[in-house]
């Protein structure tokens, strides 16, 4: 009987045919010591069940390797391609529960891996619009460690895509981002050591501070890789390249008859810029405190002097203020509200944001009482991948779209629908 229902059977088109037949089966024929490995399969489908067992004697095991992993290997081998993970993840899904230890670690080993040793090959950073992680990373949870071999020529080809990186392209941060906790920290620091932190070094060093038109670009290209620099490096970035010249701009205000309303508002406009993991850390708040202290000093009326060996200060701003003498040096302190100033003072705080489409199904999902949350490392055309009980769905928040994985395509679907396909996932 179970012969005659998978006869034909196509796994990555249609992922869950014969699992409530096999469901029902397992707990009749497997042994309670099943679960040996599959032998020495070299890939021979027509070798049959002997060459897959190893000698075990299991019956289930023995059905699975006759009925189920033949059609597998050949869909694999013919079909399936690494860089559309998805439909052999739903494959996986729908059978994982079903299949003995020795079987799922020979379809992993002997079906998935190879073929992503060969992707990973075949990637070409510069020239691939998906990036390897958005195909990778879904087998994390299976493979594991496993994976941790392809991991130094994914590093090798990124080194070499950096090599022409600006830092005001934010795509290297996309790019990378997804592997801050995969790799090991080691590895990690020794890649953004390698082919960002010069970089962003570089990008503080061109930064102009000119409280009369002062532009961030600089500095918020910086500070967008805070949450994946450790901060120590991230905190010395700072005090190397940007801090010392930020106090020479401050200390020749101070010495020029300042509006000392306009320096604090510049001062704190620059505060607002620094993330708050930043501003935590005590290196930092010593920063600002010195700045504090010749604020003050210069308030009471005592010389403040330069940082001890600093060089010579020299901007556009500076150069200004000083060849139109004393009375524009003052002015230069009116001037100042084009930076941070007034309104321009601080970036606006996001306004409060109306419910998204994920907050919609959110909500959907626990009046029905079902999961929802999203699966480690899964997209599908660059959105995240969820599971809705069970049902994988993407959301195009653009288009207020929810599409669900139907058999081999994503369709349009409402909440109504998806809950019924929740229901007969089941």
């Amino acid at each position: 009987r179970l012969n005659s229902l998978m006869r034909g059977w196509v796994p990555l088109s249609e992922p869950r045919r014969g699992v409530p037949e096999f469901t029902r089966w397992r707990p009749l024929l497997e042994s309670p010591n099943a679960g040996g490995p599959l032998g020495g399969y070299g890939g021979d489908v027509a070798g049959g069940a002997s060459s897959l067992l190893g000698g075990s004697e299991d019956p289930y095991l023995l059905l699975v390797s006759e009925v189920v992993l033949p059609p597998l290997r050949s869909a694999v081998t013919s079909q399936w391609q690494p860089r559309d993970p998805e439909p052999l993840l739903s494959w996986l899904e729908a059978w994982e529960g079903l299949l003995p230890g020795a079987a799922l670690s020979h379809v992993l080993d002997m079906l998935v891996m190879p073929k992503l040793r060969q992707a990973v090959q075949e990637w070409e950073p510069r020239m691939e619009t998906v990036p390897v992680h958005a195909w990778l990373h879904p087998w994390l949870p299976y493979l594991g460690v496993q994976l941790e071999e392809v991991y130094p020529g994914i590093r090798h080809k990124l080194s070499i895509a950096l090599q022409m990186w600006h830092p005001s392209d934010g795509s290297a941060l996309a790019l990378l981002r997804p592997w801050h906790k995969v790799f090991s920290p080691g590895d990690w620091d020794n890649l953004l050591l390698k082919c960002i932190l010069p970089k962003l070094a570089f990008a503080l060093q061109q930064l102009v501070i000119d409280p009369t038109n002062q532009d961030m670009s600089p500095f918020l290209w910086v500070t967008a890789w805070q949450e994946v620099v450790p901060l120590q490096q991230m905190v010395s970035l700072l005090e190397l390249h940007f801090f010392p010249k930020w106090h020479q701009v401050l200390h020749y205000w101070l010495q020029h008859s300042p509006n000392y309303d306009e320096v604090t508002r510049w001062y704190l406009g620059w505060k607002t810029y620094f993330p708050p993991a930043l501003l935590d850390q005590e290196r930092i708040r010593r920063q600002f405190t010195a700045a504090l202290d010749a604020m003050n000093s210069a308030v009471e009326g005592k010389p403040v002097d330069a940082s001890a060996g600093a060089a010579p200060f020299h901007s556009r701003w500076s150069t200004d203020a000083a060849a139109a003498g004393a009375d524009s040096a003052a002015g230069a302190g009116a001037a100042a509200r084009g930076a941070f100033g007034g309104a321009g003072m601080a970036p606006a705080p996001p306004a409060a944001s109306e419910l998204t489409l994920k907050d919609l199904v959110q909500r959907f999902a626990e009046e029905h009482s079902i999961s929802f949350m999203p699966k480690f490392g899964r997209f599908h055309d660059g959105l995240q991948v969820y599971s809705f009980g069970g049902v994988s769905i993407v959301l195009e928040n653009t288009q207020n779209v929810i599409r669900a994985q139907i058999r081999d395509r994503w369709a349009p679907v409402s909440l109504d629908t998806l809950l019924q396909q929740a229901a007969t996932a089941k």
